[in-house]
């Protein structure tokens, strides 16, 4: 494992590029890009698409989601009719091991349904719905990146349903989003 990641690692610092020339690989922002073009990723909007269409809808609030999750998503409908909007982004990040990204995964089964499910349930409540999928290493990081290019004044995310082993291999949403996040933008956590 240990020779694993250091190859991982001097590959994707250039270590090697004068050895072997220059091995390609892809940024998240790259892969997600390349992936939108994808049949799978209809009606679902990566954060480059998002942010070209800040000019027409302009959301305050991004929520992100991994499940279906009732409670937290009332709470997002009463966070945005008490703004007087009418209009929230959700996310789904797709969480990718290993340090480099695929060129074309596009959006995950899952993905494509959560964000499917909670774009019918939003609508039925009136709301106009951005829905955003990102893939990434890290999630918090992927949202807190979301938030901050997107320009929202609030994000809402869910308590974790996750088991401590998971918190152990993959790491803390949570923690990495409150790293990553100004203190500009409001983190609302519903259980």
């Amino acid at each position: 494992p240990a020779i694993g990641v250091a190859v991982a690692v001097g590959t994707r610092r250039g270590w090697f590029d004068r050895i072997i020339g220059a091995v390609p690989y892809f940024t998240a922002e790259e892969a997600e890009t390349m992936a939108a073009q994808l049949p799978t990723a209809a009606r679902i909007v990566t954060l480059p698409e998002a942010v070209n269409l800040l000019p027409l809808y302009k959301p305050s609030t991004l929520v992100a989601i991994r499940g279906p999750n009732p409670r937290l998503l009332r709470e997002a409908v009463l966070r945005v009719r008490g703004r007087g909007e009418s209009l929230v982004a959700i996310m789904y990040v797709d969480e990718i091991p290993g340090p480099f990204y695929p060129t074309l995964i596009g959006p995950s089964e899952e993905a494509r349904e959560v964000l499917g499910e909670v774009v019918r349930a939003l609508e039925q409540e009136d709301l106009q719905v951005i829905p955003i999928w990102r893939m990434g290493h890290d999630a918090g990081t992927s949202i807190a990146d979301a938030a901050i290019d997107l320009g929202v004044h609030a994000v809402m995310v869910g308590t974790s349903q996750r088991s401590a082993l998971w918190h152990l291999v993959r790491g803390d949403v949570l923690r990495k989003l409150l790293r990553a996040l100004p203190e500009s933008i409001r983190l609302i956590i519903c259980n």
